[in-house]
Protein backbone atom coordinates (compact mmCIF):
# COMPACT_ATOMS: atom_id res chain seq x y z
CA UNK A 1 0.00 0.00 0.00
CA UNK A 2 2.98 1.85 0.97
CA UNK A 3 4.37 2.08 -2.64
CA UNK A 4 1.13 2.65 -4.00
CA UNK A 5 0.24 5.94 -2.39
CA UNK A 6 4.00 6.97 -3.05
CA UNK A 7 2.93 6.10 -6.75
CA UNK A 8 0.10 8.22 -6.82
CA UNK A 9 2.20 10.86 -4.63
CA UNK A 10 4.38 11.41 -8.26
CA UNK A 11 1.09 11.51 -10.64
CA UNK A 12 -0.53 14.07 -8.57
CA UNK A 13 -0.73 17.37 -9.70
CA UNK A 14 0.42 20.39 -7.63
CA UNK A 15 -3.06 21.68 -7.17
CA UNK A 16 -4.29 17.78 -5.66
CA UNK A 17 -1.38 18.58 -3.31
CA UNK A 18 -1.89 21.75 -2.53
CA UNK A 19 -5.43 20.41 -1.70
CA UNK A 20 -4.30 17.36 0.19
CA UNK A 21 -2.05 20.40 2.55
CA UNK A 22 -4.69 22.20 3.30
CA UNK A 23 -6.62 19.06 4.54
CA UNK A 24 -3.71 18.33 7.03
CA UNK A 25 -3.34 22.06 8.32
CA UNK A 26 -6.81 21.73 9.40
CA UNK A 27 -6.55 18.41 10.96
CA UNK A 28 -3.96 20.32 13.05
CA UNK A 29 -6.15 23.06 14.68
CA UNK A 30 -7.91 23.25 18.06
CA UNK A 31 -10.47 20.86 18.66
CA UNK A 32 -11.21 20.10 22.12
CA UNK A 33 -13.61 22.43 23.96
CA UNK A 34 -13.93 22.30 27.79
CA UNK A 35 -15.99 23.98 30.01
CA UNK A 36 -16.67 24.90 33.28
CA UNK A 37 -19.93 23.63 34.05
CA UNK A 38 -21.29 20.17 33.44
CA UNK A 39 -23.42 19.74 30.36
CA UNK A 40 -20.96 21.91 28.70
CA UNK A 41 -21.92 25.18 30.84
CA UNK A 42 -20.18 28.30 32.11
CA UNK A 43 -16.54 29.62 31.07
CA UNK A 44 -15.30 27.54 28.00
CA UNK A 45 -12.14 27.44 26.28
CA UNK A 46 -10.88 25.94 22.86
CA UNK A 47 -7.53 23.83 23.00
CA UNK A 48 -4.71 23.43 20.16
CA UNK A 49 -2.56 20.57 19.48
CA UNK A 50 0.57 19.93 21.01
CA UNK A 51 0.08 22.81 23.42
CA UNK A 52 0.85 22.27 27.08
CA UNK A 53 -1.82 23.76 29.15
CA UNK A 54 -1.62 24.06 32.59
CA UNK A 55 -2.35 26.28 35.49
CA UNK A 56 -1.52 29.58 33.96
CA UNK A 57 -2.82 28.89 30.31
CA UNK A 58 -5.99 27.32 31.87
CA UNK A 59 -6.16 30.83 34.14
CA UNK A 60 -9.68 30.62 35.75
CA UNK A 61 -10.62 26.99 34.13
CA UNK A 62 -7.76 25.49 36.73
CA UNK A 63 -9.01 23.65 38.57
CA UNK A 64 -12.95 24.17 37.12
CA UNK A 65 -13.41 22.11 34.30
CA UNK A 66 -16.35 19.95 34.59
CA UNK A 67 -17.32 19.12 31.05
CA UNK A 68 -15.88 19.02 27.40
CA UNK A 69 -16.38 18.46 23.66
CA UNK A 70 -13.61 16.56 21.36
CA UNK A 71 -13.83 16.36 17.59
CA UNK A 72 -13.68 13.29 15.92
CA UNK A 73 -9.81 12.51 14.54
CA UNK A 74 -8.34 13.96 17.73
CA UNK A 75 -7.18 12.68 20.91
CA UNK A 76 -7.00 14.80 24.34
CA UNK A 77 -5.70 13.73 27.68
CA UNK A 78 -6.94 16.01 31.07
CA UNK A 79 -4.83 15.23 34.10
CA UNK A 80 -4.90 16.55 37.99
CA UNK A 81 -1.47 17.71 38.15
CA UNK A 82 0.87 19.78 35.78
CA UNK A 83 3.24 17.35 35.64
CA UNK A 84 0.72 14.82 34.81
CA UNK A 85 0.18 12.94 37.80
CA UNK A 86 -2.76 12.51 40.66
CA UNK A 87 -4.90 10.95 38.01
CA UNK A 88 -5.41 11.15 34.32
CA UNK A 89 -7.88 10.55 31.40
CA UNK A 90 -6.01 9.92 27.76
CA UNK A 91 -9.52 10.43 25.47
CA UNK A 92 -9.33 8.98 21.95
CA UNK A 93 -12.26 10.22 19.83
CA UNK A 94 -11.08 8.00 17.07
CA UNK A 95 -15.13 6.80 15.03
CA UNK A 96 -16.95 10.04 16.45
CA UNK A 97 -17.10 12.84 18.31
CA UNK A 98 -16.47 12.66 22.15
CA UNK A 99 -18.82 14.68 24.72
CA UNK A 100 -18.07 13.82 28.47
CA UNK A 101 -21.30 16.12 29.90
CA UNK A 102 -19.69 15.72 33.08
CA UNK A 103 -16.08 14.48 34.51
CA UNK A 104 -15.51 11.51 36.13
CA UNK A 105 -15.00 12.14 39.87
CA UNK A 106 -11.39 11.79 39.36
CA UNK A 107 -11.09 15.11 37.62
CA UNK A 108 -13.79 17.25 37.79
CA UNK A 109 -13.16 20.22 38.74
CA UNK A 110 -9.59 19.17 39.60
CA UNK A 111 -7.60 19.60 35.98
CA UNK A 112 -4.42 21.38 35.91
CA UNK A 113 -2.85 20.19 32.57
CA UNK A 114 -4.77 19.29 28.99
CA UNK A 115 -2.80 18.40 25.79
CA UNK A 116 -4.64 17.60 22.38
CA UNK A 117 -3.30 15.85 19.74
CA UNK A 118 -4.91 14.95 15.77
CA UNK A 119 -5.66 11.01 16.34
CA UNK A 120 -3.87 8.49 13.71
CA UNK A 121 -6.12 5.81 13.18
CA UNK A 122 -3.21 2.87 12.50
CA UNK A 123 -3.55 -0.51 11.59
CA UNK A 124 -2.07 -3.49 14.05
CA UNK A 125 0.76 -4.27 11.63
CA UNK A 126 4.40 -2.71 12.64
CA UNK A 127 7.60 -3.26 12.35
CA UNK A 128 10.68 -2.85 15.12
CA UNK A 129 12.90 -1.52 13.66
CA UNK A 130 13.94 1.50 11.38
CA UNK A 131 15.21 2.61 7.90
CA UNK A 132 13.17 1.40 4.98
CA UNK A 133 12.18 -1.63 5.82
CA UNK A 134 8.63 -0.61 7.38
CA UNK A 135 7.51 0.56 4.08
CA UNK A 136 8.95 -2.52 2.50
CA UNK A 137 6.77 -4.30 4.25
CA UNK A 138 3.57 -2.38 4.16
CA UNK A 139 3.75 -1.68 7.86
CA UNK A 140 2.19 1.68 9.43
CA UNK A 141 3.56 2.08 12.42
CA UNK A 142 7.45 1.40 13.64
CA UNK A 143 9.30 1.84 17.01
CA UNK A 144 13.68 1.83 16.79
CA UNK A 145 13.97 1.18 20.59
CA UNK A 146 15.19 5.38 20.78
CA UNK A 147 13.25 8.64 20.16
CA UNK A 148 14.45 10.76 17.80
CA UNK A 149 12.59 9.86 14.59
CA UNK A 150 9.67 10.76 13.20
CA UNK A 151 6.79 10.18 11.36
CA UNK A 152 5.45 9.73 7.93
CA UNK A 153 2.00 10.69 6.59
CA UNK A 154 1.73 6.76 6.07
CA UNK A 155 3.48 5.17 9.01
CA UNK A 156 3.25 6.33 12.32
CA UNK A 157 6.82 6.44 14.53
CA UNK A 158 6.12 5.87 18.18
CA UNK A 159 8.70 6.97 20.61
CA UNK A 160 10.34 5.32 23.51
CA UNK A 161 12.54 6.13 27.04
CA UNK A 162 14.65 2.80 26.52
CA UNK A 163 16.08 2.99 29.96
CA UNK A 164 16.71 5.31 33.05
CA UNK A 165 18.96 7.43 31.70
CA UNK A 166 18.58 7.25 27.40
CA UNK A 167 16.64 9.10 25.19
CA UNK A 168 15.86 12.78 26.42
CA UNK A 169 12.29 12.76 27.72
CA UNK A 170 12.39 16.57 25.29
CA UNK A 171 12.39 14.59 22.50
CA UNK A 172 9.40 12.83 23.41
CA UNK A 173 7.38 15.69 24.91
CA UNK A 174 8.16 17.57 21.85
CA UNK A 175 7.19 14.61 19.37
CA UNK A 176 4.37 15.01 16.81
CA UNK A 177 2.52 13.02 14.26
CA UNK A 178 2.78 9.98 17.45
CA UNK A 179 -0.05 9.28 19.33
CA UNK A 180 1.75 6.56 21.96
CA UNK A 181 4.87 6.35 23.97
CA UNK A 182 6.70 3.25 24.65
CA UNK A 183 8.47 2.83 28.22
CA UNK A 184 11.44 0.95 29.16
CA UNK A 185 12.65 -2.01 27.20
CA UNK A 186 12.58 -5.58 28.80
CA UNK A 187 13.01 -4.18 32.83
CA UNK A 188 13.34 -7.88 34.05
CA UNK A 189 16.44 -8.28 31.80
CA UNK A 190 20.15 -6.94 33.33
CA UNK A 191 21.69 -6.48 29.63
CA UNK A 192 18.43 -4.03 28.59
CA UNK A 193 16.63 -1.50 30.88
CA UNK A 194 17.25 -3.51 34.30
CA UNK A 195 14.61 -1.75 36.49
CA UNK A 196 12.99 -2.82 39.35
CA UNK A 197 9.03 -1.43 39.48
CA UNK A 198 9.92 0.86 42.47
CA UNK A 199 12.61 2.18 40.01
CA UNK A 200 10.14 2.70 36.94
CA UNK A 201 7.99 5.13 39.49
CA UNK A 202 10.52 7.27 39.76
CA UNK A 203 10.30 8.30 36.43
CA UNK A 204 7.03 7.57 35.31
CA UNK A 205 5.85 11.31 35.60
CA UNK A 206 7.82 12.48 33.24
CA UNK A 207 5.61 9.46 30.31
CA UNK A 208 2.29 11.01 32.55
CA UNK A 209 3.38 14.48 31.66
CA UNK A 210 4.09 14.01 27.85
CA UNK A 211 0.12 13.35 27.53
CA UNK A 212 0.76 10.55 24.92
CA UNK A 213 -0.93 7.08 25.32
CA UNK A 214 1.34 4.76 27.52
CA UNK A 215 2.63 1.46 27.11
CA UNK A 216 4.16 -0.48 29.78
CA UNK A 217 7.61 -1.46 30.31
CA UNK A 218 7.75 -4.35 27.74
CA UNK A 219 9.11 -7.71 30.05
CA UNK A 220 10.76 -10.43 28.02
CA UNK A 221 8.29 -13.37 27.69
CA UNK A 222 9.66 -14.98 30.63
CA UNK A 223 9.05 -11.47 32.96
CA UNK A 224 5.31 -11.83 32.84
CA UNK A 225 5.67 -11.54 36.60
CA UNK A 226 7.34 -8.03 36.68
CA UNK A 227 4.67 -6.92 34.24
CA UNK A 228 1.95 -7.93 36.19
CA UNK A 229 3.78 -6.21 39.36
CA UNK A 230 3.84 -3.53 37.78
CA UNK A 231 0.28 -3.42 37.39
CA UNK A 232 -0.91 -4.30 40.73
CA UNK A 233 1.05 -1.30 41.99
CA UNK A 234 -0.80 1.07 39.06
CA UNK A 235 -2.93 2.26 41.27
CA UNK A 236 -5.56 4.71 40.09
CA UNK A 237 -3.77 8.15 40.28
CA UNK A 238 -0.73 6.66 38.05
CA UNK A 239 -2.22 6.07 34.25
CA UNK A 240 -1.04 3.46 31.79
CA UNK A 241 -3.17 2.76 28.37
CA UNK A 242 -1.27 -0.85 26.84
CA UNK A 243 0.13 -3.91 28.28
CA UNK A 244 3.47 -3.86 26.26
CA UNK A 245 5.21 -7.66 25.92
CA UNK A 246 7.35 -9.29 23.81
CA UNK A 247 6.97 -12.86 22.70
CA UNK A 248 9.65 -15.44 21.13
CA UNK A 249 8.06 -18.32 21.80
CA UNK A 250 9.43 -21.62 19.79
CA UNK A 251 7.48 -24.38 18.57
CA UNK A 252 3.85 -22.18 18.99
CA UNK A 253 1.28 -21.55 17.09
CA UNK A 254 -1.57 -18.87 16.50
CA UNK A 255 -4.07 -20.40 19.40
CA UNK A 256 -0.99 -20.95 21.64
CA UNK A 257 -0.06 -17.21 21.48
CA UNK A 258 -3.57 -16.30 21.17
CA UNK A 259 -4.68 -17.97 24.76
CA UNK A 260 -1.23 -16.46 26.25
CA UNK A 261 -2.35 -12.55 24.95
CA UNK A 262 -5.52 -13.43 26.44
CA UNK A 263 -4.39 -13.94 29.96
CA UNK A 264 -2.06 -11.22 29.58
CA UNK A 265 -5.22 -9.04 28.81
CA UNK A 266 -7.29 -10.43 31.85
CA UNK A 267 -4.52 -9.87 34.36
CA UNK A 268 -3.86 -6.31 33.38
CA UNK A 269 -7.14 -5.03 32.13
CA UNK A 270 -5.44 -3.21 29.17
CA UNK A 271 -5.08 -3.67 25.19
CA UNK A 272 -2.01 -5.95 24.10
CA UNK A 273 0.96 -4.39 22.09
CA UNK A 274 3.38 -7.32 21.35
CA UNK A 275 6.25 -4.84 20.14
CA UNK A 276 8.64 -8.04 19.76
CA UNK A 277 7.97 -11.37 18.17
CA UNK A 278 8.70 -14.04 15.75
CA UNK A 279 8.45 -18.22 15.90
CA UNK A 280 10.98 -18.37 18.26
CA UNK A 281 14.46 -16.68 17.45
CA UNK A 282 17.23 -18.05 17.09
CA UNK A 283 18.16 -19.01 21.19
CA UNK A 284 14.87 -20.82 21.32
CA UNK A 285 13.86 -24.54 20.08
CA UNK A 286 12.26 -25.81 17.06
CA UNK A 287 13.88 -24.21 14.13
CA UNK A 288 11.55 -23.91 11.28
CA UNK A 289 11.90 -23.98 7.47
CA UNK A 290 11.38 -20.70 5.49
CA UNK A 291 8.51 -22.36 4.03
CA UNK A 292 6.63 -23.76 8.19
CA UNK A 293 7.88 -19.94 9.30
CA UNK A 294 5.61 -18.67 6.82
CA UNK A 295 2.73 -21.12 7.84
CA UNK A 296 3.24 -20.04 11.44
CA UNK A 297 3.85 -16.26 10.87
CA UNK A 298 -0.06 -16.09 9.17
CA UNK A 299 -1.46 -18.13 12.02
CA UNK A 300 0.13 -16.08 14.55
CA UNK A 301 -1.22 -12.82 12.58
CA UNK A 302 -4.87 -14.18 12.02
CA UNK A 303 -5.26 -14.67 15.69
CA UNK A 304 -4.00 -11.47 16.66
CA UNK A 305 -5.97 -9.72 13.90
CA UNK A 306 -9.39 -11.16 15.08
CA UNK A 307 -8.27 -10.50 18.80
CA UNK A 308 -9.71 -7.54 19.49
CA UNK A 309 -7.96 -7.25 22.78
CA UNK A 310 -4.22 -7.37 20.74
CA UNK A 311 -4.04 -3.43 19.38
CA UNK A 312 -0.90 -3.85 17.89
CA UNK A 313 2.26 -6.47 17.32
CA UNK A 314 5.72 -5.38 15.37
CA UNK A 315 8.11 -8.66 14.26
CA UNK A 316 11.33 -8.60 15.10
CA UNK A 317 13.39 -9.59 12.17
CA UNK A 318 16.61 -10.77 13.53
CA UNK A 319 16.32 -14.27 14.63
CA UNK A 320 18.45 -15.96 12.03
CA UNK A 321 18.20 -17.19 8.50
CA UNK A 322 15.24 -18.91 8.58
CA UNK A 323 12.74 -16.77 10.98
CA UNK A 324 13.79 -13.74 9.21
CA UNK A 325 11.13 -12.14 7.08
CA UNK A 326 13.62 -9.99 5.29
CA UNK A 327 17.16 -10.58 4.50
CA UNK A 328 20.09 -7.95 4.86
CA UNK A 329 20.16 -7.43 0.92
CA UNK A 330 16.53 -6.92 0.90
CA UNK A 331 15.26 -10.59 -0.11
CA UNK A 332 11.96 -11.15 0.97
CA UNK A 333 11.25 -14.97 2.39
CA UNK A 334 7.86 -16.53 2.44
CA UNK A 335 6.95 -15.27 5.28
CA UNK A 336 8.11 -11.44 4.68
CA UNK A 337 5.76 -11.94 1.35
CA UNK A 338 2.59 -12.70 3.56
CA UNK A 339 3.56 -10.08 5.56
CA UNK A 340 4.08 -7.31 3.16
CA UNK A 341 0.96 -8.44 1.29
CA UNK A 342 -1.28 -8.80 4.50
CA UNK A 343 -3.70 -5.80 5.38
CA UNK A 344 -4.17 -5.70 8.97
CA UNK A 345 -7.33 -4.41 10.34
CA UNK A 346 -7.04 -1.06 12.68
CA UNK A 347 -5.54 -1.20 15.43
CA UNK A 348 -7.72 0.91 18.60
CA UNK A 349 -11.63 0.22 19.25
CA UNK A 350 -13.13 2.86 20.04
CA UNK A 351 -13.68 3.07 23.88
CA UNK A 352 -16.74 4.63 25.59
CA UNK A 353 -16.38 6.79 28.14
CA UNK A 354 -18.52 7.48 31.41
CA UNK A 355 -20.54 10.19 31.05
CA UNK A 356 -20.38 10.64 27.19
CA UNK A 357 -23.67 12.06 25.95
CA UNK A 358 -25.24 15.61 25.09
CA UNK A 359 -25.86 15.61 28.51
CA UNK A 360 -28.11 14.46 32.17
CA UNK A 361 -31.51 14.56 31.58
CA UNK A 362 -34.31 14.52 33.90
CA UNK A 363 -34.41 10.64 34.12
CA UNK A 364 -30.36 11.27 35.01
CA UNK A 365 -28.81 9.68 31.51
CA UNK A 366 -27.20 6.33 31.66
CA UNK A 367 -26.20 6.41 35.32
CA UNK A 368 -28.79 6.33 38.33
CA UNK A 369 -30.82 4.02 40.26
CA UNK A 370 -34.01 2.16 38.79
CA UNK A 371 -33.08 1.82 35.12
CA UNK A 372 -35.14 -0.32 32.52
CA UNK A 373 -32.53 -1.80 30.28
CA UNK A 374 -34.98 -2.07 27.16
CA UNK A 375 -33.98 -4.68 24.36
CA UNK A 376 -35.18 -2.53 20.91
CA UNK A 377 -35.80 -5.72 19.38
CA UNK A 378 -38.59 -7.23 21.34
CA UNK A 379 -39.37 -4.12 23.71
CA UNK A 380 -38.42 -6.52 27.00
CA UNK A 381 -36.49 -6.00 29.84
CA UNK A 382 -32.90 -7.18 31.13
CA UNK A 383 -34.10 -9.38 33.65
CA UNK A 384 -31.87 -11.37 36.34
CA UNK A 385 -33.49 -14.58 36.53
CA UNK A 386 -32.24 -15.39 40.20
CA UNK A 387 -30.66 -13.67 43.47
CA UNK A 388 -27.84 -16.01 44.18
CA UNK A 389 -24.32 -15.56 42.48
CA UNK A 390 -24.23 -17.11 38.71
CA UNK A 391 -28.20 -17.01 38.07
CA UNK A 392 -28.33 -16.35 34.44
CA UNK A 393 -29.88 -12.79 32.58
CA UNK A 394 -32.42 -12.64 29.95
CA UNK A 395 -35.18 -10.56 28.83
CA UNK A 396 -38.68 -10.28 30.03
CA UNK A 397 -41.81 -8.93 29.98
CA UNK A 398 -41.60 -5.96 32.16
CA UNK A 399 -43.73 -6.52 35.40
CA UNK A 400 -41.28 -3.72 36.85
CA UNK A 401 -39.45 -6.21 39.90
CA UNK A 402 -36.60 -5.24 41.56
CA UNK A 403 -34.49 -8.02 39.70
CA UNK A 404 -35.58 -5.97 36.14
CA UNK A 405 -34.54 -3.00 37.79
CA UNK A 406 -31.04 -1.99 37.68
CA UNK A 407 -28.32 0.81 39.41
CA UNK A 408 -25.57 1.86 37.01
CA UNK A 409 -22.59 3.58 37.94
CA UNK A 410 -19.74 5.08 36.21
CA UNK A 411 -16.15 3.01 37.50
CA UNK A 412 -13.84 5.80 35.37
CA UNK A 413 -13.25 2.40 32.69
CA UNK A 414 -16.63 2.20 31.87
CA UNK A 415 -20.12 1.01 33.51
CA UNK A 416 -21.35 -1.20 36.25
CA UNK A 417 -24.74 -2.42 36.44
CA UNK A 418 -26.74 -3.94 39.26
CA UNK A 419 -29.74 -6.00 39.87
CA UNK A 420 -32.22 -3.58 42.48
CA UNK A 421 -33.44 -7.55 43.80
CA UNK A 422 -30.29 -8.34 45.44
CA UNK A 423 -27.25 -6.07 44.22
CA UNK A 424 -25.51 -8.59 41.59
CA UNK A 425 -23.72 -7.31 39.43
CA UNK A 426 -23.97 -8.14 35.44
CA UNK A 427 -20.96 -10.16 34.69
CA UNK A 428 -19.08 -11.52 31.55
CA UNK A 429 -19.02 -14.94 32.82
CA UNK A 430 -16.25 -17.08 33.30
CA UNK A 431 -14.39 -13.91 31.63
CA UNK A 432 -15.38 -14.91 28.33
CA UNK A 433 -14.25 -13.28 25.08
CA UNK A 434 -16.28 -15.33 22.25
CA UNK A 435 -19.13 -15.38 20.47
CA UNK A 436 -21.79 -17.08 23.06
CA UNK A 437 -19.89 -16.88 26.34
CA UNK A 438 -22.76 -16.19 29.18
CA UNK A 439 -24.17 -12.77 30.73
CA UNK A 440 -24.81 -13.80 34.37
CA UNK A 441 -25.27 -11.35 37.50
CA UNK A 442 -22.17 -12.16 40.23
CA UNK A 443 -20.82 -11.09 43.39
CA UNK A 444 -20.07 -7.36 42.73
CA UNK A 445 -16.30 -6.74 42.73
CA UNK A 446 -15.88 -4.22 40.30
CA UNK A 447 -13.32 -6.37 38.06
CA UNK A 448 -13.13 -5.89 34.58
CA UNK A 449 -15.81 -9.01 34.12
CA UNK A 450 -18.05 -6.46 35.59
CA UNK A 451 -17.59 -3.38 33.37
CA UNK A 452 -19.02 -2.67 30.44
CA UNK A 453 -18.51 -0.10 27.73
CA UNK A 454 -22.23 1.91 27.01
CA UNK A 455 -21.81 3.55 23.61
CA UNK A 456 -24.85 5.60 21.69
CA UNK A 457 -25.38 3.65 17.97
CA UNK A 458 -28.95 5.79 17.23
CA UNK A 459 -31.09 8.07 19.50
CA UNK A 460 -32.31 6.71 22.20
CA UNK A 461 -29.99 3.11 21.54
CA UNK A 462 -27.39 1.97 22.94
CA UNK A 463 -24.88 -0.68 22.66
CA UNK A 464 -23.62 -2.37 25.85
CA UNK A 465 -19.95 -3.96 25.29
CA UNK A 466 -17.92 -5.99 27.25
CA UNK A 467 -14.63 -3.97 28.23
CA UNK A 468 -13.28 -7.39 28.11
CA UNK A 469 -14.27 -8.21 24.61
CA UNK A 470 -14.60 -4.68 22.99
CA UNK A 471 -15.38 -6.77 19.89
CA UNK A 472 -18.46 -8.34 21.71
CA UNK A 473 -21.66 -6.85 22.95
CA UNK A 474 -24.67 -7.83 25.19
CA UNK A 475 -27.16 -9.86 22.72
CA UNK A 476 -30.33 -11.16 23.23
CA UNK A 477 -30.72 -14.28 21.15
CA UNK A 478 -34.86 -14.42 20.89
CA UNK A 479 -37.12 -12.01 21.22
CA UNK A 480 -39.58 -14.35 23.72
CA UNK A 481 -40.13 -13.92 27.75
CA UNK A 482 -37.34 -15.78 28.92
CA UNK A 483 -34.96 -15.52 25.82
CA UNK A 484 -30.90 -15.85 27.10
CA UNK A 485 -28.32 -12.31 26.82
CA UNK A 486 -24.97 -13.48 25.77
CA UNK A 487 -22.08 -11.98 23.76
CA UNK A 488 -21.61 -11.62 20.04
CA UNK A 489 -19.78 -9.67 17.20
CA UNK A 490 -21.37 -6.51 17.19
CA UNK A 491 -23.07 -6.16 13.44
CA UNK A 492 -25.61 -3.66 14.74
CA UNK A 493 -28.99 -6.17 14.86
CA UNK A 494 -32.11 -4.27 16.82
CA UNK A 495 -31.34 -7.40 19.07
CA UNK A 496 -27.66 -5.81 20.01
CA UNK A 497 -29.40 -2.94 21.06
CA UNK A 498 -30.86 -1.04 24.12
CA UNK A 499 -32.39 1.61 25.81
CA UNK A 500 -31.96 2.49 29.25
CA UNK A 501 -34.64 4.56 30.69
Amino acid sequence: MQSNVQGMRMAMPVLLIMALFAVCTYNAQAQLVVYANSNYGGTSMTCGTYTYYKASQLGSLNDAISSFKLTKGYMATLAVDELGTGGSICYVAQDRDITVYQLPSLLDNKVSLVRVFPWRTTRKKGWAGGGTVPSTMNCNWNYDWDNVATSTSSIEYVPMRHNLNWNAYANINTKQGSTHVLSFNEPDSASQANLTVDAVWTQWHRFEESGLRICSPAPTDGGLSWLYEFFSELGSTRRCDVAAVHMYKGGWNGSTLNNWLNDIHNQTGRPVWVTEWNNGCNWTCCEPTLSSNATVIQDMCTYMNNNSSVERYAVYNWCGTNRELITSDGVINPAGTYYRNMTAPVAYVQATYANEGSGSSSSGGITGTNKRVINRASSKVLDAFGSTAGSNVGIYTDYSNANQRWTIAANGSGYTLREQRASLALDTWNWGTVNGTNIAVYTYWGGSPQTFLIQSVATGYYRITPSIATGQCVDAYGTSSGSNVGTWSYWGGSNQQWSIQ
